[in-house]
Parts: C-alpha cells; sequence; structure tokens
C-alpha cells in the first residue's frame, strides 16, 4: 500500500486514543459490525462484520477478571487485536477508487421512470398483480424532506417501473396522489426505506414502521453486524456488494424547489438520481432477504447444535455427580461392567421403566451405561450421544409424543390340528 493510505488510516485510528475508541472509529468509516463479548472458552472475543457474509473473529484467550477493571482491559485487548488483523483490509479498501452509486446500480435500473398520474398508477398495478406476494415489495424515497409537512418529492421503485410524485404540487398544502395514497395503506406491499434516526421519511408520509413498512437500516443491522452509527444506502451497498460505493454529488438545492410542479422543474440528471435511490433500496432488500434464505437452515442447524450443546453440559454434570457419589443423583437401572450392545442396553432401561422412557432421558441412561463399561473420557461421551439416538430402531419410535417404547410382541398364529 501507498504511504499516502498508511497515514491516512493513521488520521483515521490516532495512536492516541484508546484501543476499543480506534476500533469504533475504524469500524464507522467502513460501516463495519461490531461486538465485543466475553466467552468462557476463548476470552474476550471480537466480532467484525465487514460484509455480507463476512465476519472475523478475533480471540484473544483473555480471561482478565470479571471486574470492571478487568473487563476495560479485556475489551481492550480485544480492540486491539482486531485492528491489527483488520488493518490489511482497510488500507486495501482506502487504496480503491469509489465507484458512484449511479454506476453500481445503473444497469439494472428500470428503464421506465414516470411522473405520478393515473396511467402511471395503473401500469404499477397491473405489474404487482403479476408478482408472487413474496415479491409485492417496492423501495421508496424522499427528497426536499425539511420536516415541515409532506416532502417536495417522493420517489416509488417497482421491479419494472419508477414513479415519482410531487406532494407539494397541489395547491394550497399539499397532498397525495389517490394512487399513492392507495400504496401506503396497502398491506400486501412491503414498502422498504432507507431512513433516519428519527425515521423522518416515514413520518412525512403517515408512516411508521410495521409488518408492512420497514427500514432497511434494521435489516442491515441483523445481517451486517451492529454498526458504530447509521451506515446510510452507499455503505449499505459497498459491504452487500463488496465494493466501494458512494453516494456521489448531488444538487441538494435542487430539490428544495417546494414550488416545483413538475418533473420538467428537475434536471434529469437529478430526476435520476432520485429515481436510483429508490431503485437500490430495493434491490438491497433483496440481497439480505436472499442471504436470509440461504442462512434458514444454518441458522437452524446452529440452534440445534446450541440446544444440543446445553443438554450435553447437563449430561456432563450429572455425570460428574454421579462419578463423585453425590447425594441425591438418580442412578441408571443398571450399569453393567460387560457392555452387551447397544440392543440389549435399549431394552433394559425400558423393560425398567415399565415400557416406555422419554428419549432424553433413555439417551442419557445409554451413554452412562456405555460410558461406564469403556472408562469413557467426556470427549468420548458427547460422541456417544449422537450414536445411542442413531441405535434407537424406527419401531420404538412414536410420531404422536417424545416417547420410546418397546415395541408390541405380536402373538404367532396358532395352528390348528385336526
Amino acid at each position: 500500500m501507498s504511504k499516502a493510505e498508511q497515514e491516512q488510516l493513521c488520521k483515521l485510528i490516532p495512536e492516541t486514543l484508546p484501543a476499543v475508541s480506534r476500533l469504533e472509529r475504524l469500524c464507522g468509516a467502513f460501516g463495519w459490525g461490531r461486538e465485543i463479548n466475553y466467552e468462557a472458552d476463548c476470552g474476550w472475543v471480537a466480532s467484525i462484520t465487514s460484509g455480507l457474509g463476512r465476519t472475523h473473529r478475533i480471540e484473544t484467550f483473555d480471561h482478565s477478571p470479571r471486574t470492571k477493571k478487568g473487563e476495560k482491559a479485556g475489551r481492550a485487548k480485544a480492540a486491539e487485536q482486531a485492528i491489527t488483523e483488520l488493518r490489511e483490509l482497510a488500507l486495501d479498501l482506502l487504496s480503491r477508487e469509489p465507484k458512484a452509486l449511479e454506476s453500481a446500480f445503473q444497469s439494472d435500473l428500470p428503464a421506465e421512470i414516470c411522473e405520478s398520474s393515473g396511467a402511471a398508477w395503473s401500469s404499477f398495478w397491473t405489474a404487482m398483480a403479476g408478482l408472487p406476494r413474496e415479491r409485492r415489495v417496492v423501495g421508496v424515497g424522499t427528497e426536499g424532506n425539511d420536516g415541515a409537512g409532506l416532502p417536495v418529492m417522493v420517489q416509488v421503485a417497482a421491479p419494472s417501473l419508477v414513479i415519482i410524485e410531487l406532494p407539494r404540487a397541489a395547491r394550497p398544502n399539499g397532498q397525495l396522489s389517490a394512487g399513492l395514497t392507495k400504496l401506503l395503506s396497502d398491506e400486501s406491499i412491503l414498502k422498504v426505506f432507507c431512513d433516519s434516526a428519527a425515521k423522518r421519511d416515514m413520518r412525512s408520509l403517515g408512516l411508521s414502521e410495521g409488518p408492512h413498512v420497514v427500514d432497511l437500516e434494521d435489516r442491515a443491522a441483523d445481517y451486517l453486524g451492529k454498526p458504530a452509527g447509521l451506515r446510510g444506502l452507499a455503505r449499505i451497498a459497498s459491504l452487500v456488494m463488496g465494493e466501494q460505493i458512494e453516494k456521489g454529488k448531488v444538487d441538494i438545492q435542487e430539490f428544495e424547489q417546494g414550488d416545483a410542479t413538475c418533473l420538467s422543474n428537475f434536471s434529469k440528471s437529478s430526476i435520476r438520481h432520485a429515481a436510483l435511490e429508490a431503485h437500490a433500496t430495493r434491490k438491497m432488500w433483496e440481497a439480505l432477504c436472499k442471504q436470509q434464505t440461504q442462512g434458514a437452515g444454518s441458522a437452524k442447524k446452529r440452534k440445534e447444535l446450541q440446544s444440543m450443546d446445553q443438554e450435553i453440559q447437563a449430561l456432563e454434570a450429572q455425570l460428574q455427580n454421579l462419578e463423585e457419589g453425590s447425594a441425591g443423583s438418580i442412578a441408571p437401572a443398571a450399569i453393567p461392567q460387560v457392555w452387551d450392545g447397544w440392543k440389549h442396553a435399549l431394552d433394559e432401561e425400558l423393560r425398567a421403566a415399565g415400557g416406555a422412557l422419554p428419549w432424553k432421558r433413555l439417551r442419557n441412561a445409554l451413554v452412562q451405561r456405555r460410558s461406564s463399561a469403556m472408562n469413557a473420557s467426556v470427549e468420548v461421551r458427547k460422541s456417544l450421544m449422537l450414536q445411542s439416538l442413531a441405535q434407537i430402531p424406527q419401531e420404538y419410535l412414536s410420531a404422536e409424543d417424545g416417547l420410546v417404547r418397546l415395541p408390541k410382541v405380536r402373538k404367532s398364529a396358532r395352528i390348528k390340528r385336526r
């Protein structure tokens, strides 16, 4: 990397600041998500999300005392190690030439950008009707929103067209068209904003967050980690697309024309930029939803593994109590010194319990018997938990409850003798 990037990074995170503050500034500059937590196994851990599906986990194995002073020292160590690990990535990003938001999305921007009218909204509703419910999503943005009533401009981006409305054009106090009013109240269409902390865009249109009105910033926090502050559309796009993207130059004064009566009062570049922001908001929402769909299976698997891990820990505690002969612990039916196989142990446990047992209790008893017979270590016991369940025959199971039962013995047919 050049000396210029090195100097730029030094100015961004000066050595004079505490490590945690330096990490905050570093993450804030690129919109990275960040979190520092303590874990029993790894000590203080910093998790930095530098893009969609890209998380850096820095384990310190620092187990500072759980005091205020110890926590401060642990967090500082995690932050310092995170900065060291992410330094090259930061320098690489600083060396790249940022791409304007328009350049990043111009290839798939709908060709039809039209002014609000009866015909435009008719085309919109026809397009929406042809989409499945999960794809009925629009990006919504505003321009010239000074907090005093309706904004100067409202942009609505659908997959096939963008409609731009000028609410203040209706004199004397301005009003929303019938088409836009219908959209804002339609619960079958999701409205996605990329809003401020005060939800200024939503409030200017009389909306608040809910099942059918959402903020891209909130969804981004779910998949890109907790940010140091609001990211904004360009940073969210950077993290999702893996590029350096900036908003680009915009003539804000042009959007402050409260007396504008039609789109011809604005330059083509300003109209295109306004349309593109609403379109990019919708596209980023779709990208994050796609990540949610892809991650649903892995999230479910992680939850199952976490639940299993908790059960393993509970079993280990139970086994430890049994080994120490602690009072009040419940011994299994009979712990043989000779192992006669899973099936034999399974039938013995079920018969001792009267023919049926909850699967977790049965699993624990089987693992205890097997591990006692082989003097198994803790690691082996963990693997036995899965192995024990795999050994239960299908006919012992029920789809109606969580009990494992001895199968009913079928009586053999009697042969009549003449």
